[in-house]
């Protein structure tokens, strides 16, 4: 099966496969997944950032992110901010977020500076992986 064209993922895929590729084999994977299943789950929404340069969508241990936010918003509603999404992340000593700059909004960034609860793994820094990989 031959296909072409180009392939669109959302946040939430990019943010799960970052976190895949710090397993080098599936075994360690599937080890760590077993392990990890039984420290517990959380469920949450992430919360978007109206920023004056673009979208910045907080995830929970970020210093932005508010734990008694309304999760009856629509994952649309975004909450103006006054600041940049730069001035912000200068502004905030822990940092778990996925940024969008403006103005095409399809400019993705992840950041992590946060210890993950439950036993989870960080998502890797995609530009070190891409890198990495690219002289392999």
């Amino acid at each position: 099966m031959k296909m072409s064209g180009k392939l669109s993922l959302v946040e939430p895929q990019i943010y799960e496969i970052l976190r895949i590729l710090n397993f080098d084999r599936v075994s360690n994977l599937y080890r760590f997944n077993r392990k990890r299943s039984e420290m517990g789950t959380e469920r949450f929404v992430a919360q978007k950032l109206l920023a004056k340069n673009g979208i910045i969508s907080t995830l929970p241990g970020d210093s932005s992110y508010d734990n008694n936010y309304d999760n009856s918003l629509v994952d649309t509603d975004c909450i103006p901010i006054d600041d940049t999404i730069e001035e912000n992340c200068r502004n905030n000593e822990y940092l778990h977020r996925a940024i969008y700059h403006q103005p095409d909004g399809n400019t993705l960034g992840i950041m992590c500076n946060i210890t993950q609860r439950y036993g989870h793994v960080s998502p890797v820094d995609w530009k070190n992986f891409v890198l990495s990989q690219a002289g392999d």
